[in-house]
């Protein structure tokens, strides 16, 4: 009998585990004039652009890239503004600020303004052009579950570059080929272990959010004409054993996903 992901996706809610507290951590910042990257354990959280200052402290959460209790790294990456032709600067602004919390709570039991702060940081007066910045930071994290993420993923960056970039293009034009034909059950099996570690980091035991997925790709797919493989430059996250979320373009909508291959 075959395994039907889609209501695998839908029943996902009845294998999510709570706890006495349930700890969602966080990344809070305030940055001016700057371009940045988050990484949490080696893996890109978010990218971030634009000119001027942030509109108060910004929230992104994170718990989904903390596998287990223990210690984490955190990282951010800056960079230049982009000129009037939309390419980096050469320089660093000497403007640019920012200000960085690692921050945790349990959204059921706790004031949405009463966080608990692992740790601050405030990027320092720049007084020198550089080309861009880089600093890390580990930080010990607690949680009640634990996630396999991409802690069995090969070592990718002991392989042959260019056969291993052959493979991951033709991964996603396999995944892209879901996209275009409208393959809901081939979505739900390329997306299953995602979204079942993702649920679980969340907490979201709920059937009215794990009936959610699907209505929003169906919606998705069906507003979308086209769908594109983006190029470009393959790089490794998670110490070797992640490639970056790859994209692809589905009319105006950006459909990622995460290449995690395994040796069996």
């Amino acid at each position: 009998m075959s395994i039907n992901y889609r209501d695998k996706i839908k029943n996902n809610y009845k294998n999510v585990k709570t706890y006495d507290y349930n700890p969602i951590y966080q990344i809070r910042f305030e940055n001016y004039d700057c371009y940045l990257e988050f990484y949490i354990n080696d893996v890109l959280v978010v990218y971030l652009g634009g000119k001027g200052k942030s509109a108060g402290e910004q929230t992104v959460q994170m718990p989904q890239y903390i596998l287990k209790s223990g210690v984490q790294t955190f990282r951010v990456k800056i960079y230049p503004l982009l000129d009037k032709n939309k390419n980096f600067e050469k320089f660093v602004s000497r403007e640019a600020q920012l200000k960085v919390r690692i921050t945790y709570q349990d959204y059921e039991r706790e004031k949405t303004n009463n966080q608990n702060e692992v740790f601050k940081v405030e990027l320092p007066k720049i007084e020198t052009d550089v080309p861009f910045l880089e600093f890390k930071r580990e930080f010990t994290a607690t949680v009640p579950y634990e996630l396999e993420g991409w802690s069995n993923g090969v070592d990718l960056s002991k392989e042959d570059p260019k056969e291993l970039e052959q493979e991951v293009l033709e991964r996603m034009n396999e995944i892209a080929s879901f996209y275009k034909n409208k393959d809901i059950e081939g979505l739900a099996r390329e997306y299953y272990n995602r979204v079942k570690e993702v649920d679980q980091a969340y907490y979201f035991n709920t059937k009215e959010h794990s009936a959610s997925w699907e209505s929003e790709i169906t919606e998705a797919l069906n507003e979308s004409k086209s769908v594109e493989v983006l190029s470009g430059t393959m790089k490794l996250m998670a110490n070797g054993k992640l490639v970056p979320p790859l994209v692809l373009v589905c009319d105006e909508y950006l459909l990622t996903f995460e290449n995690n291959r395994k040796r069996l």
